[in-house]
């Protein structure tokens, strides 16, 4: 076995931290872009409690959280893991998101207001949020 110099540093494709290099300028406040995200979400739900059914509010707080699991998963599955868990944590993203794309796709929810986003979008938005990595270092 060959050893390092001192002051080289390997860095693989795998490294735990590989994204979060990359991102590092998006992940910085991503935990606060969230906690605004599901405000806004959960917020959403409040206004509009009398005029829809209870199980479409169910489903618009479940599904952005089934969608920002999957798209947490997914990364992590692709930093941490092995090849055997890089593709079951691929495949339970995908499982995940469209779990949640049919709970409020059979709604047929969408946000009125000054934002206006329909159910996949909000999917999208949770995926996406979930995907980016909060880097604490």
């Amino acid at each position: 076995m060959t050893k390092l110099k001192k002051n080289v540093k390997r860095i693989m494709p795998h490294d735990y931290y590989f994204f979060t290099k990359r991102l590092s300028i998006i992940s910085s406040n991503i935990s606060y872009i969230v906690f605004i995200y599901f405000g806004f979400v959960g917020f959403q739900v409040y206004l509009s409690y009398g005029d829809i059914p209870m199980k479409t509010s169910i489903s618009v707080i479940i599904a952005p959280i089934l969608a920002w699991w999957a798209g947490k998963g997914l990364l992590e599955s692709i930093c941490l893991g092995t090849m055997e868990q890089k593709i079951g944590g691929f495949f339970m993203a995908i499982l995940f998101f469209l779990i949640s794309f049919y709970l409020i796709s059979s709604t047929g929810f969408s946000t009125r207001g000054y934002i206006s986003l329909n159910g996949a979008t909000l999917l999208i938005i949770s995926f996406v949020l979930g995907f980016v990595r909060n880097s604490r270092q």
